[in-house]
């Protein structure tokens, strides 16, 4: 396993992250700016990663489209709960099997409700995080990965 700094580094490289931050700059122009972008918004931005040409210009209005909201709940839930589960396994390792196997659960409920894309990066995470997996637990997020 990463140790906890490196860790941190990989995570802020994730587009999950990424993507996280832009929903939450853009939070901020929505309530503080009238919703037009401005420098602020544009440099913290570019700054977390994300291309400036997919960003809008200095002085427009963001849209929220159906799209962009719900692609940005899916990105406060995934951080939040990856979270969630990162702290639960650093601060109570000895639990940390009922951490896995709830990410099992959830990667396949997920899975039965169709929304496949959300269960991979359960699984992805999982993987991920997992430092003690035993062999059943890896084959079964092997089996959700592959449906």
């Amino acid at each position: 396993m990463l140790g906890l700094e490196a860790q941190s580094d990989k995570i802020r490289n994730e587009k999950v992250f990424k993507d996280f931050l832009e929903v939450c700059q853009r939070c901020r122009i929505l309530i503080h700016n009238g919703g037009v972008i401005n420098r602020v918004y544009l440099d913290k931005c570019v700054a977390s990663g994300i291309p400036r040409e997919s960003l809008g210009k200095e002085g427009e209005r963001v849209d929220i489209s159906e799209k962009y909201a719900k692609r940005a709940s899916a990105r406060v839930f995934q951080v939040g709960y990856y979270l969630l589960h990162l702290y639960l396994q650093r601060s109570f390792p000895e639990d940390a099997d009922l951490s896995y196997k709830s990410l099992l659960s959830d990667a396949h409920t997920f899975l039965e409700n169709d929304l496949t894309k959300m269960s991979l990066r359960i699984c992805d995470f999982a993987e991920y995080s997992a430092k003690n997996f035993d062999q059943d637990l890896k084959l079964r997020f092997a089996v959700n990965r592959a449906l």
